[in-house]
C-alpha cells in the first residue's frame, strides 16, 4: 500500500537483505529470533521470488528481551544454525531480525558465508533512493549520475555484505 501511495520507490528489510543475499551467493539461508515469524517470512521469500534460493529458515528459540541477558550464549546459538545453514548449502546468511543486528561481527568470524544485517541492508539499499536527484536517475537509466550511483551502491553492498563498511 506504501508503494502506490508514493511517487518514490520503496523497498522493506526482507526484499533488501534477499536481494543482497542473492546477489552475493546462489544460495541463502535467514536466522531469527523466534519461530512464530518463520511463516511470514517464508511468504515473504516466495514474494519476492526467491523461493529456490533460501535453503532454510531457522528461529534460535531466543525471545528478543532476552538477547542481551546472554550474548555469548545467543552468539553460540546463532553460529550453530548458521554452520547449519552452510552446510545445507547456503553461502550467505540474512540475520533476519533487527534484534540480531548487533551479532554480525562477533559472527563473521566464526564463519565463512556473507553475513546480511538486515538493518545496515536496508538503509543501504534506501540511500539509493534518496535525495533530490534519484527519482530522476532511476527514471532515466541513461544518466551518468544514474550509473555512478548504481556502482556506487553495488560497491557498498559488497563492502557492507562483508562486514567492511557501514551505511
Amino acid at each position: 500500500m506504501l508503494r502506490a501511495a508514493s511517487h518514490r520507490p520503496g523497498i522493506g528489510i526482507g526484499q533488501a537483505t534477499m536481494s543482497l543475499a542473492a546477489l552475493h551467493n546462489d544460495r541463502f539461508g535467514i536466522v531469527t529470533t523466534l519461530d512464530p515469524p518463520v511463516p511470514l517470512i517464508a511468504a515473504n521469500v516466495t514474494a519476492c521470488g526467491h523461493q529456490q534460493a533460501c535453503v532454510g529458515i531457522v528461529a534460535a528459540g531466543v525471545p528478543m528481551l532476552k538477547v542481551k541477558d546472554d550474548e555469548q550464549d545467543v552468539e553460540d546459538r546463532l553460529a550453530m544454525i548458521i554452520a547449519g545453514l552452510e552446510a545445507a548449502g547456503a553461502g550467505a546468511i540474512i540475520l533476519g531480525c533487527a534484534g540480531i543486528s548487533g551479532f554480525c561481527q562477533g559472527l563473521s568470524r566464526r564463519t565463512a558465508a556473507a553475513l546480511i544485517d538486515g538493518v545496515m541492508a536496508v538503509a543501504l539499499v534506501a540511500q539509493t533512493f534518496a535525495g533530490p536527484s534519484s527519482s530522476d536517475c532511476v527514471a532515466n537509466p541513461d544518466k551518468k549520475s544514474s550509473r555512478e550511483m548504481v556502482t556506487r551502491f553495488w560497491t557498498r553492498c559488497q563492502a557492507v555484505a562483508i562486514g567492511e563498511e557501514t551505511p
